[in-house]
């Protein structure tokens, strides 16, 4: 593969393309081989004409309002200016929420296989993580999941919908069971929900957990962002909601100043991304439809060597492939071949497993796709070495 000036391989600035050998298309990272929406970019070049100075507060100058009204429109959700927190990134503040929640000795339940971050930032506070395996079938988590690791010492309950690696979308019934399961137990609820705006199956749509109940609401804290849909990675910003305004009060006035507020550009590009659909978004979650598809295609003929159960939202293909290559992990293999994937293994599955990011050009994607299949036609030439 050749990078010219305008290939995302020539991207000076992509840790992906920095870190990959020569020659190799690595479809690993969460983010997009892709120029930025040029909404934000207007946006960002209008407040930088400006000096950078601190900027009035977000709850009475627009973006708070332009997040909250997006929220009632796309999802019916009955959330104010004031239960929107904008913070500088959402890992920091998915570990300052629990840390403010768990104690040593808690427990907190997650849905794996998990993207680290999360089971990470569970036992950054001292209480341990305890995973919740999704089924492959439907539904993917029943209430009895949940009762089955739900002990004594349980606080809360972390999730990632749409789901990270796998791409699931929580559905109405299981959202519903640990909502159930969050009121009898009076757990309260953390939902990473970066990729809500991606969903790539046009019968489904995102349901956030929070609008389900008042009850869920009260217990519920929620974080979103532009980073994974706007393709924002470098720039961050992320929104902490809540319908339940006394639930965001109380992160803001007891570990507020801990959190770091969004800056005056993650603002603005903020502002821009929940005004509404872009062209640019429209056109980028096309794409993605389009190479999920390309995938699935793809790998049709090579069902006795692989599995991928195409997920409802993300970017992300979760592929097994079994005994394929024998005991070697399924990343080595298919490195050899020059496709480089994020092992299974960081997730904390078995190494047959991969995650591939189908967020690149489409020209980089029909490359990608030609080097898997041949490496699944031809499986011996890793086996035997």
């Amino acid at each position: 593969m050749t990078a010219t000036r305008t290939s995302p391989a020539a991207n000076p600035y992509s840790a992906r393309w920095l870190q990959a050998p020569p020659g190799t298309i690595p479809l690993t990272n969460a983010d997009m081989d892709q120029p930025t929406d040029p909404a934000i970019l207007t946006a960002l070049h209008e407040r930088l004409a400006h000096p950078l100075v601190y900027p009035p507060p977000y709850t009475t100058s627009g973006p708070a309002d332009t997040i909250a009204a997006f929220y009632r429109t796309r999802y019916g959700a009955h959330v104010e200016r004031e239960g929107i927190l904008l913070t500088s990134g959402t890992l920091a503040t998915l570990g300052a929420v629990l840390g403010h929640w768990l104690k040593p000795g808690d427990q907190a339940l997650y849905l794996a296989p998990s993207y680290p971050p999360l089971p990470d930032a569970i036992t950054r506070t001292g209480a341990t993580a305890v995973p919740v395996p999704l089924h492959h079938g439907t539904p993917a988590l029943t209430r009895a999941d949940l009762e089955a690791r739900i002990t004594g010492r349980t606080r809360a309950i972390v999730l990632c919908n749409p789901h990270n690696p796998t791409g699931h979308l929580l559905t109405r019934s299981e959202l519903t069971a640990i909502a159930d399961a969050a009121r009898d137990h009076d757990l309260r609820i953390i939902s990473d929900e970066v990729h809500s705006r991606l969903v790539l199956d046009p019968a489904r749509r995102h349901i956030p957990i929070a609008t389900l109940s008042a009850d869920t609401a009260r217990r519920t804290l929620t974080i979103d962002a532009a980073t994974k849909s706007h393709n924002l990675a470098a720039l961050g910003g992320a929104v902490l909601w809540s319908p339940h305004t006394p639930a965001v009060d109380d992160i803001r006035h007891r570990i507020g100043s801990t959190l770091g507020a969004a800056r005056a550009l993650q603002q603005a590009a903020l502002t821009a991304a929940y005004t509404d659909d872009s062209p640019w978004f429209t056109a980028t979650l096309a794409r993605l439809r389009r190479q999920q598809a390309d995938l699935v295609a793809a790998l049709e003929p090579h069902r006795g060597r692989i599995t991928y159960r195409p997920g409802a939202a993300t970017y992300f293909a979760w592929l097994d492939f079994g005994t394929t290559f024998g005991h070697r992990p399924a990343t080595d293999a298919l490195a050899e071949g020059g496709l480089l994937l994020e092992p299974g293994t960081t997730y904390g599955a078995p190494s047959s497993f991969a995650r591939l990011t189908f967020a690149t050009t489409p020209d980089l994607f029909t490359q990608a796709l030609h080097r898997l299949t041949d490496a699944l036609t031809h499986p011996e030439r890793s086996t035997t070495r």
